[in-house]
């Protein structure tokens, strides 16, 4: 070897799919010992045996693990995602502070503890009486319910929320605020 190369322990054989010459690494020496290299090579090759291709294998386990964490994300983690989305846009720097001030002071205290896919209009509709109804922010609760159903667009189009879920922000009145006359 090489002065600073690594042995690296590969499972090679036969796919039982595609029947072409297939590699699958299955450590570093040092990382994992000769006997645990052995163990993960029987494993793979009873699973050729059976007829499975352990790389097909281990993309389904890849995207079924990927599926059951977008599932069970809190919506407060979802909102950091889509805000970091929201701001690669060609956005307005006060339309970014006031959205990030909204997630702050009135969503996240709010719907932040719950399930992405749990909220519902009810809950939006709770939340829009908080803010209207207790502390009289109109404006604010119309940004806010304005942000949260772009949000909630962006996750039904990534796959956050499954294509036929509805957008819980749907049928909510959004309060435009004071119309400001401006005179030049």
């Amino acid at each position: 070897l090489a002065s600073g190369a690594k042995r690296t322990y590969c499972f090679m054989y036969y796919s039982p799919t595609s029947k072409k010459k297939a590699k699958i690494k299955i450590g570093c020496h040092g990382n994992i010992t000769v006997d645990a290299a052995r163990e993960k090579a029987l494993e793979l090759s009873l699973l050729v045996f059976k007829g499975i291709d352990p790389r097909d294998q281990k993309k389904e386990q890849k995207a079924q693990e990927e599926k059951e964490e977008k599932e069970g994300m809190l919506f407060k983690d979802f909102m950091e995602i889509y805000m970091k989305h929201y701001e690669s846009k060609d956005v307005e720097e006060t339309t970014i502070r006031d959205y990030r001030s909204a997630l702050k002071c009135h969503i996240i205290p709010i719907l932040g503890d719950k399930l992405l896919h749990q909220i519902t209009n009810k809950d939006i509709k709770d939340f829009e009486y908080q803010l209207v109804e207790f502390k009289g922010i109109r404006r604010r609760c119309g940004q806010a319910i304005l942000f949260m159903r772009m949000g909630f667009a962006f996750a039904r189009d990534e796959g956050y929320l499954p294509e036929a879920s509805r957008n819980p922000c749907e049928g909510i009145e959004i309060f435009q605020g004071n119309k400001r006359t401006r005179k030049l």
